[in-house]
């Protein structure tokens, strides 16, 4: 069973949450009160760094898709790896969503490795699951 896993994206998320594909390049969990955490990998063979991709996240959700940020921090994943993690706040059919974004880049020769942990939910539901994601983040394993 372990040989079958190799190269999957792994994360112990909140007892809560179901995972419900676990891939090589992605990763999706969702919980009864329909919080999303999905978590996708991409090639980057530009090799931007993690500033510059930060920046481009942050610009195209403020700026081009009205979401407002509320916090930025450091993160970490299970590997070691740091990260930049972003909290937005966007109004969807007349009630608040939340968004968490943690970015990681993984650098390397030819191409860098982009990972992005998104957590989404109506406001209360994602101030109640926050501090589980964020511990489910650190146990990240891409």
């Amino acid at each position: 069973l372990a040989f079958l896993r190799q190269g999957c994206i792994s994360m112990e998320v909140p007892r809560h949450f179901l995972v419900i594909e676990e891939g090589t390049s992605e990763f999706k969990a969702v919980s009864p009160e329909d919080a999303r955490i999905w978590v996708r990998e991409f090639g980057d063979s530009n090799q931007g760094d993690l500033s510059f991709w930060s920046e481009v996240l942050k610009n195209d959700l403020v700026r081009n898709r009205g979401y407002t940020l509320i916090e930025e921090g450091k993160a970490k994943d299970g590997g070691g790896n740091g990260g930049l993690e972003m909290v937005f706040e966007v109004t969807v059919g007349g009630a608040a969503q939340r968004y968490l974004v943690d970015l990681f880049v993984l650098e390397g020769w030819c191409s860098n490795t982009i990972v992005v942990v998104e957590f989404v939910a109506p406001k209360a539901v994602f101030e109640k699951d926050l501090d589980g994601v964020r511990k489910a983040v650190a146990t990240l394993d891409p």
